[in-house]
């Protein structure tokens, strides 16, 4: 995140990173992976080429379920990550 995301977060206002892997959004619980884009593997290309693991809201774990066959409650972390 850079400056103007967290003053555009101060003002309640949304931010959101668009990734040719996915899309980001800052949330008070810090970045969230609200969605990934056709063909992107989530462990592969997504998680292991960042040093956090984001948040994901659950409907975005029902998302990933639906469109890629494969259940990321199954990547290290998940599981609680989309409980919180």
């Amino acid at each position: 995140m850079d400056d103007r995301a967290e003053v555009a977060s101060q003002r309640n206002q949304p931010v959101t990173h668009v990734t040719e892997l996915g899309v980001f959004q800052l949330s008070p619980d810090g970045l969230e992976l609200i969605e990934i884009a056709p063909g992107v593997d989530l462990e592969r290309d997504v998680l292991a080429g960042i040093a956090f693991r984001p948040h994901m809201p659950p409907i975005c774990v029902s998302w990933i379920r639906a469109s890629s066959g494969r259940d990321p409650d199954g990547a290290a972390g998940y599981a609680a990550a989309s409980a919180a």
